[in-house]
């Protein structure tokens, strides 16, 4: 009889032991969950000695003298680089009712000093982000990969600013791009996508994603049967996708996360493994690019940078969008997951990769402290 009770107690054991490592499982996943939605911490913050009037003369000052000395477009950039967004927005409108012309900086800065060519420009264009708001950037980058007939398309870019606009700002940021360029953006991509990519691009437009929801909120029951469906449609994804799209483009970040964590249980693999196993090498990036957004929207952008700085040459575009925006939001999350993903720290790579005074504003807007004056 002792053998006997020996092996219940053990068997006692070993049901404790994966109750508790199943708990924790679902712990761990909460967690990450809930990380997933805090928001992220800035290296831009508002300027609490701003003054409205005296900082819109000092830049009006700068941009207006001839010839324009390199000392004094320092200044400019530490101005920019210690005012917020709200700030400098605050300044361009004060700007063009005061002295009767829009902040254009990219026009002005042009040949101050004795960049390279395509330094400049990229100078010039950051400043511009700067000065524009969020969504501002993103209409006008889009603008600029979709049309620009001198710019060889770039997919990635196309997928991550639509990712990035917030689903409660998607209207506003459509009415804005239709009233900028007298064009709906729909009709731009019509004009100058084709294939795949264009039918994943509209899709991408014509569907809504719900807002957020808390961790807390995320219903676990429709995350298993979404999960099973996308499980058990994976087979059919090189020609029917309805049920993909619908639940890759139109469900809440967290909600789609959960279903990623439940897809896993049932197949087995990761999401993104399933679609390199059952998609077109052509039509999978798009996607994974999505399931990515998703999963860590850090270690996503964190990724984009260190695409955008690899081999020879520097999308300048793609780092001056990410760092002008999330300086103000998750920085320091993404500066973190670059040093995870490639052991460098990024300001180092932004310095080695940028030069004068674009490389220093990227790397103050990335968090590089410079010395504060009163401007």
């Amino acid at each position: 009889m002792k053998p006997k009770r020996a092996n219940i107690f053990y068997i006692l054991q070993l049901y404790s032991c994966v109750s508790i490592f199943a708990f924790l499982l679902y712990l761990i996943t909460y967690l990450l969950l809930q990380s997933s939605a805090i928001s992220g911490t800035p290296t831009v913050k508002p300027y609490d000695k701003f003054d409205l009037e005296k900082d819109t003369e000092t830049i009006h000052h700068i941009l207006r003298k001839e010839p324009r000395y390199i000392p004094e477009v320092d200044k400019m950039v530490r101005m920019v680089c210690h005012r917020s967004r709200e700030q400098r927005l605050e300044m361009k409108r004060l700007f063009g009712e005061k002295y009767k012309s829009e902040l254009i900086v990219v026009k002005d800065i042009a040949g101050y000093c004795a960049d390279s060519a395509s330094g400049e420009i990229s100078f010039g264009d950051l400043l511009d982000d700067c000065f524009r708001s969020v969504l501002g950037i993103y209409k006008h980058h889009l603008n600029r990969e979709l049309t620009s007939p001198f710019k060889r398309l770039d997919k990635n870019a196309i997928i991550e600013i639509l990712l990035s606009i917030p689903p409660e700002k998607k209207g506003e940021f459509l009415e804005s791009y239709e009233k900028t360029f007298k064009t709906p953006l729909l009709e731009d991509v019509n004009s100058n996508l084709n294939g795949d990519f264009h039918n994943v691009v509209a899709e991408m437009i014509n569907r809504n994603r719900t807002c957020d929801i808390p961790p807390d909120k995320i219903d676990w029951e429709k995350a298993k049967q979404e999960a099973q469906l996308l499980h058990d449609g994976r087979k059919k994804w090189k020609n029917h996708r309805c049920d993909l799209d619908r639940i890759l483009m139109e469900t809440p970040i967290q909600q789609l996360n959960a279903t990623f964590v439940e897809f896993k249980k049932i197949d087995g693999k990761e999401f993104e493994e399933v679609l390199d196993k059952h998609m077109e090498k052509d039509k999978r990036g798009s996607y994974k690019a999505m399931v990515f957004f998703v999963k860590d929207k850090h270690d996503y952008y964190a990724r984009r940078l260190e695409k955008a700085m690899k081999g020879l040459g520097t999308q300048d575009h793609v780092i001056n969008r990410i760092i002008s925006i999330h300086s103000e939001d998750d920085m320091v999350e993404i500066a973190t997951a670059y040093q995870l993903n490639t052991a460098d720290p990024l300001i180092k790579r932004l310095e080695d990769d940028t030069t004068s005074h674009h490389e220093m504003l990227i790397t103050c807007l990335a968090g590089k402290h410079t010395q504060k004056e009163n401007i």
